[in-house]
């Protein structure tokens, strides 16, 4: 008769970042290092839940009094593509089919070729169906 353990190890598969940032918090204040920690949350989370690294930089930084789990707000543009953008873009197209990229560029100022494209191809999914 073999022996079979009652507590079967199973990995958590979602969760999030402030889930495991919390878990490292708190193991931290406990005085847990980091590579006894990353060992725990391997096994909790899966390989992939965060590595070692990751894991004694937050570490460091709840022991050097950070507070917060979330992540900073970040400096940088801001994210354009909104769903009332979409709208307006898809609202420009249905009134016009034959509008092309340039036009509905002149249209929608401030915003990038490149943006505006993946609105139309991605967001939307519309296809060019015939050269003029």
């Amino acid at each position: 008769m073999g022996e079979s353990s009652s507590a079967t190890a199973t990995s958590i598969t979602e969760y999030s970042k402030c889930e495991v940032r919390s878990v490292i918090r708190f193991l931290s204040q406990e005085g847990i290092i980091p590579t006894e920690i990353h060992c725990r949350l391997v096994k909790a989370y899966a390989p992939d839940g965060m590595n070692r690294q990751n894991v004694t930089k937050w570490v460091r930084e709840f022991r050097e009094g950070r507070k917060s789990v979330h992540d900073e707000e970040r400096s940088g543009r801001p994210f354009l593509v909104t769903d009332d953008f979409i709208q307006k873009v898809e609202q420009f197209i249905r009134e016009d089919r034959r509008l092309t990229l340039d036009e509905l560029l002149e249209k929608c100022p401030g915003v990038s070729r490149s943006v505006l494209h993946e609105v139309i191809s991605n967001r939307l999914d519309f296809r060019k169906l015939s050269a003029r």
